[in-house]
């Protein structure tokens, strides 16, 4: 029997509310929670398994537009795949995590968070799925890069966080590592979606803004942990 869907209590974030202290601070929580139980999680063998993020097909429709006239990205994002796959992959940092929640991707009701879209869920380091949510917070206006904004929503973000899940030093600071994958890995995803016409006007608009944006924060040499 098919179940019948159920919509998510709560509603979206409006888009001009600001984020508050308490808010960012429930949403570490909920992201340590999912990460917490994902360290237990055995997948059915009935059931087809995530990608791994090597295998992910957001990463697959970034590399379809690899180009080496593009310099920096391309290097940007060479050296990054490099580095995560040198990486150790232990449950205490890596398993299967939402990738994207972004303030689009869940509701909130009463203070209490319900994630959705988890299309981009894979097997991926914990690190890296506190990302979208940190720039999130910043509208996602310094993506790649980094300013005491976005360490001071970190540092409230963690305090919830650690209620739920602890990520040892090494960890933390190798989020503006990942920080600086997921511009490379936006930019090369973007030049696919222009390419393939899988943007509308809007998308189009918003990649000749972004593009350029994303090539500024991955142009500094990388600092790897």
């Amino acid at each position: 029997m098919r179940q019948s869907s159920k919509k998510a209590p709560g509603s979206f974030l409006k888009p001009n509310e600001d984020t508050s202290q308490t808010l960012i601070e429930t949403w570490g929580k909920y992201v340590g929670q999912m990460h917490r139980l994902t360290k237990s999680y055995q997948p059915s063998p009935t059931i087809q398994l995530r990608q791994q993020w090597a295998d992910d097909e957001s990463l697959a429709m970034a590399l379809r537009s690899l180009d080496k006239a593009d310099e920096i990205p391309y290097q940007r994002i060479n050296e990054l795949m490099d580095w995560m796959k040198s990486l150790p992959q232990e449950k205490d940092s890596y398993g299967l995590v939402h990738c994207d929640l972004h303030q689009g991707n869940f509701f909130i009701d009463s203070g209490h968070i319900t994630a959705f879209d988890f299309d981009d869920a894979c097997y991926q380091w914990f690190s890296y799925d506190i990302v979208a949510p940190i720039n999130s917070i910043n509208k996602n206006l310094f993506e790649g890069t980094n300013n005491l904004a976005k360490e001071k929503a970190l540092e409230v973000f963690l305090c919830g966080y650690n209620q739920e899940n602890k990520l040892d030093q090494i960890w933390i600071d190798r989020i503006q590592v990942f920080d600086k994958y997921r511009a490379a890995l936006i930019y090369h995803w973007a030049k696919t979606c222009i390419k393939e016409k899988v943007f509308d006007a809007n998308g189009l608009d918003w990649a000749k803004e972004k593009l350029p944006q994303l090539v500024d924060a991955i142009r500094a040499p990388l600092r790897l942990f």
